[in-house]
C-alpha cells in the first residue's frame, strides 16, 4: 500500500502543477515576465517528478512552445476526472497520432499524459471496488473486504473526486453490520467527505451512524468517525462535534464497556475542535487521572508477581487509552498555543516512567508496569512536536532510559517508535541518544541495527541542513548538524546510575568504562 499511496501523491502532484499551468496558459500577457517565471516554477515542479528532472523541464519547455490549441483541449480532457476509462484511453491515442511518433517529443508526451491522466484510477475502478466490497460482506470474505477499503481509503486520500456521484453506495456500506467495512468506510469519509459533503446533507443517517461509532465502536472507527463527522457537516463539524462531546462527557460514568472508544472520540475533538473540549476539559482530565489512572484493578494482586512480557491487562489498556487521551488533549491540529496542562501531564509522565504507574503505591504486574512505561515514553516523543521546550530534562532522561528496559520487546518498540519519528522529521535528533546508550553487547545483530540506525539519523540531518542552507531557512541550523547530538549525549551518559560520582572521583580513568566503549 505504501507504494500505491507514493505512486498516487506524484501522480496528484503532477495534475496540481498541470493544471495550475494550464490555467496560467489562459492568463492574459500583460505581465508576461511575471507570467513565464510562475510557469517556469511549474515546469520546475513538475520535473521534480521525473527520473530526469533537467531532460523533463526542457521536453516541457519545448511542449510549451506548441500551438496546436486541440493538444490542450486533449490534455484538459485527460485531467478531467469526469472522462471515462475508453474516452481517455481513446484521447490519449489521438494526442500522440497528432504528434507522429517521429516527434521528438513523442515519448515524453506519451509518460505525461499517461501520468497525468486518470487512466489509473478513475470513477469505474472506484465503483468496482464498492461492488466488490458489497458482493465479499455477503460472503464473509474479511481479507477481500479490508483490501477493497485500504485501496479505497488510498484513492479518496489524493483524488477524492472520484467519489462523487456513489454517496448512496458508501452509506449502504457504512449500514452494513460488518466491523470491517464501517471502519474502512468511516476512514473514507474522513478523508473525502468534505469533498461530497453537499450529497451527502441529504441523509441524515450518515451523521447518525458515525456518531453511533464514536460511542459504540472500536477505537479506530470512533477515531475515523469523529474525523468524518467534521468533515461531512457544515462549519468544519463544530454543531455536531458539540451534540456528540456532551454525550460522551456525560457518558463517561455509565458506559464502562464503551469506554476505550469514548476516550478515542474526546481525544480527536481535543485534536480538531479545541474549543469544544475546553467548555468541559477539566472534568475530563479530572475522571482520567482520578477514576483511571490512579485506581487499581481488582486483579492486580493476583497477577502482580506475573515478570514476563505479554497482553498489557484491561486495567492497564484502559490507563493507556487515558494518556492518550491526554496528550491529544495537548496537540491540536491548529492554532496550537501554550496550553495549561501540559506541565501537569508532563509530571504524570514523570511518575509513570520511574514508578510504572502514577505512583509507587500502586499494584500492578511487571507486565502492565513496562506497557504503562512504554506509552509514557511513547507520548513524551509525541509531545515533542510542539512542545519540545516544555519536556523536562529529567522527564527526557528517563524517557531514553526505556531503551535500557529489563524487557527486550519494550526496547524494540520503543526504539523503532524513535527511528520512525526521526525519519518522519517529526523527533528532534537528540533522542537518538537512546541509540547509543540501548546497546550493552557490541557483538549482536541488535548493534548492527543501532549503527544502521544512528547512520541513517545522521544522513538526515545532512539532508535537512543541505536543504536548509539551500532555502537559507531562518531557523536554527545547529540542530541540521549530526554533532549536534553529542552534547546531549554525554549528558545522559552523565546522569545514568552506572556513572561514577564527579563528587567521588577525581581521576579522570574512573569515568572512562562509560565513555569509553570498547
Amino acid at each position: 500500500m505504501k507504494a500505491l499511496e507514493q505512486i498516487l501523491l506524484q501522480k496528484q502532484r503532477l495534475q496540481q502543477e498541470m493544471l495550475k499551468y494550464m490555467s496560467l496558459r489562459q492568463t492574459s500577457q500583460e505581465d508576461a515576465a511575471d507570467l513565464q517565471k510562475r510557469i517556469l516554477g511549474c515546469f520546475r515542479s513538475m520535473s521534480r517528478l521525473f527520473s530526469d528532472a533537467v531532460k523533463a523541464e526542457e521536453h516541457l519547455t519545448m511542449l510549451h512552445q506548441l500551438k496546436d490549441e486541440n493538444i490542450w483541449k486533449m490534455f484538459a480532457s485527460l485531467l478531467d476526472c469526469a472522462t471515462t476509462f475508453n474516452n481517455a484511453w481513446s484521447i490519449r491515442v489521438d494526442l500522440l497520432k497528432s504528434l507522429g511518433e517521429k516527434h521528438e517529443l513523442y515519448d515524453f508526451v506519451s509518460t505525461l499524459s499517461m501520468r497525468c491522466s486518470y487512466l489509473l484510477v478513475n470513477k469505474e475502478y472506484v465503483k468496482e471496488i464498492l461492488s466488490a466490497a458489497s458482493e465479499q460482506k455477503s460472503v464473509g470474505n474479511t481479507k477481500l473486504i479490508s483490501s477493497c477499503m485500504d485501496l479505497l481509503t488510498a484513492i479518496s486520500s489524493f483524488f477524492p473526486s472520484l467519489l462523487s456521484g456513489f454517496e448512496e453506495d458508501i452509506i449502504e456500506l457504512l449500514k452494513e453490520d460488518n466491523e470491517v467495512l464501517k471502519e474502512g468506510i468511516a476512514h473514507v469519509l474522513s478523508k473525502a467527505g468534505g469533498n461530497i459533503r453537499e450529497q451527502l446533507a441529504s441523509s441524515s443517517s450518515v451523521a447518525l451512524l458515525l456518531e453511533r461509532l464514536c460511542l459504540e465502536g472500536t477505537r479506530k472507527q470512533a477515531k475515523y468517525s469523529v474525523h468524518a463527522l467534521a468533515a461531512i457537516t457544515k462549519d468544519d463539524g463544530l454543531m455536531a462535534l458539540s451534540v456528540l462531546y456532551k454525550r460522551l462527557v456525560d457518558l463517561l460514568e455509565e458506559k464502562k464497556v464503551h469506554l476505550p472508544s469514548i476516550l478515542q472520540s474526546l481525544g480527536c475533538i481535543a485534536q480538531i475542535a479545541m474549543p469544544i473540549f475546553e467548555t468541559r476539559g477539566e472534568e475530563i482530565i479530572s475522571f482520567i487521572t482520578k477514576k483511571i489512572l490512579d485506581c487499581s484493578d481488582d486483579t492486580a494482586k493476583v497477577s502482580a508477581d506475573k515478570s514476563e512480557w505479554g497482553d498489557s491487562s484491561h486495567s492497564c489498556l484502559l490507563k493507556i487509552y487515558g494518556i492518550k487521551t491526554l496528550v491529544k488533549s495537548c496537540l491540536p491540529c491548529k492554532d496550537a498555543q501554550v496550553h495549561p496542562g501540559i506541565e501537569k501531564l508532563m509530571d504524570i509522565l514523570k511518575s509513570i516512567l520511574t514508578y510504572g504507574d502514577i505512583s509507587p503505591n500502586m499494584i500492578s504486574s511487571a507486565s502492565d508496569k513496562a506497557h504503562l512505561r512504554l506509552a509514557a515514553a511513547k507520548a513524551v516523543l509525541r509531545l515533542t512536536r510542539q512542545w519540545d521546550h516544555k519536556v523536562p530534562v529529567d522527564v527526557f532522561y528517563l524517557t531514553l532510559r526505556i531503551s535500557q528496559d529489563d524487557f527486550p520487546q519494550m526496547r524494540k518498540l520503543f526504539l523503532s517508535k524513535v527511528h520512525q519519528y526521526i525519519k518522519e522529521r517529526a523527533l528532534d535528533a537528540k533522542y537518538a541518544c537512546a541509540f547509543l546508550i540501548g546497546i550493552d553487547d557490541y557483538h549482536t545483530p541488535q548493534y548492527e541495527e543501532f549503527q544502521h540506525n544512528l547512520i541513517e539519523v545522521s544522513q538526515i540531518c545532512q539532508q535537512v541542513k543541505m536543504r536548509q542552507l539551500s532555502v537559507q531557512a531562518d531557523v536554527n541550523l545547529l540542530t541540521a548538524y549530526p554533532e549536534y547530538i553529542i552534547p546531549y549525549l554525554v549528558h545522559v551518559l552523565a546522569h545514568d546510575p552506572s556513572c561514577p560520582n564527579i563528587d567521588k572521583y577525581e581521576d579522570v580513568k574512573a569515568f572512562a568504562p562509560i565513555y569509553c566503549q570498547p
